[in-house]
């Protein structure tokens, strides 16, 4: 069951969900009738209504939400009351509380509840880890990442305030996500926020981590005319950067980079095409067919884990305060 007639659905995660083998579309649902209609149609998708009708047909075993961050607590008790499973857009949660509280109740209805990080399921990711822990694992090195893209126009929810729009509540996660790869158990985090005095929004996120062995690391996110979308491991001596690392398109052959400075030599990876939508998707599905708890329960500390650097790296932003982790 689809909740939301979102662009991300229409672009990215109808198409990967036709193709998967373990689902199918049952019903879209909206406040809009004439808008999920209309989409319905397009898509060839036999039903549609508004959102309790998602939620009270009996065929749909679990509903994917893609509205606004702060509009789906309301959804999230409607799932557990009709005992759904839930996809998420990500970031499903703007604090760690909630986080907490509701991976909690759907463990005790057991129902499993999933962020959609499709960058995660790139194959790129893990070629990228195979290098990393041949060249930099149990060394001291440093991380750095950003994601930079171009103004939305006016009527996008990443520019309204209400809707908790800007630029933290859409990507920053991204790049946090990116580091916990990689790095993780940082001792201390500050970070820095631009905000719109117009559009009162976030424009620009920045936070600098330090960790114990001396390494650091900085992530980024903007609204920007450059787009940039990319992580780099490095020290003195190597640098191993994934070039294009969030918003993959399907037909996109990704390259990582390897920089050998003490010897000025470059190695260029071409890595094949891959559909993270359908690989998400799939897992996480399988994960219900299955009802593979241990990997679920894994999953879901690793999520909290993320949360809870989530809002520390808010508050750090909001109070001007560097804090202890």
């Amino acid at each position: 069951g689809i909740i939301g007639c979102s662009n991300v659905f229409e672009k990215r995660f109808y198409p990967s969900v036709v193709n998967s083998k373990n689902t199918s579309i049952k019903i879209l649902g909206s406040r809009n009738l004439k808008k999920a209609k209309i989409l319905s149609s397009k898509l060839k998708i036999n039903e549609y209504g508004r959102y309790i009708d998602v939620f009270k047909d009996r065929e749909v075993r679990t509903v994917y939400i893609s509205t606004p961050v702060n509009q789906r607590h309301y959804l999230f008790d409607l799932a557990l009351q009709y005992k759904k499973n839930v996809f998420c857009e990500k970031p499903s949660f703007t604090n760690y509380k909630d986080a907490q509280v509701y991976y909690k109740k759907f463990q005790s209805k057991n129902l499993m509840f999933f962020d959609c990080w499709m960058f995660f399921f790139h194959s790129q990711h893990s070629f990228f880890k195979k290098i990393w822990s041949r060249e930099f694992k149990n060394q001291k090195f440093n991380f750095k990442s950003e994601f930079h893209y171009p103004y939305p126009d006016k009527s996008n929810i990443r520019l309204k305030h209400k809707l908790k729009g800007g630029v933290f509540f859409d990507s920053f996660g991204y790049t946090l996500n990116a580091l916990l790869l990689y790095m993780k158990n940082p001792i201390s985090l500050k970070s820095k926020i631009k905000i719109d005095s117009k559009l009162n929004v976030d424009t620009n996120f920045q936070s600098k981590f330090q960790f114990k062995n001396g390494s650091s690391a900085i992530i980024h996110v903007k609204f920007s005319d450059k787009y940039r979308s990319n992580y780099k491991v490095y020290n003195a001596k190597k640098i191993l950067k994934c070039n294009r690392a969030f918003s993959v398109d399907i037909d996109h052959i990704p390259k990582i980079t390897l920089i050998k400075k003490t010897i000025k030599k470059n190695e260029i990876f071409k890595i094949k095409k891959d559909d993270q939508f359908k690989k998400m998707i799939n897992s996480y599905s399988n994960l219900i067919l299955e009802k593979n708890k241990k990997k679920y329960l894994y999953n879901i500390k690793k999520s909290l884990y993320f949360y809870l650097l989530y809002e520390k790296c808010y508050d750090s932003a909001i109070y001007n305060q560097k804090l202890l982790v």
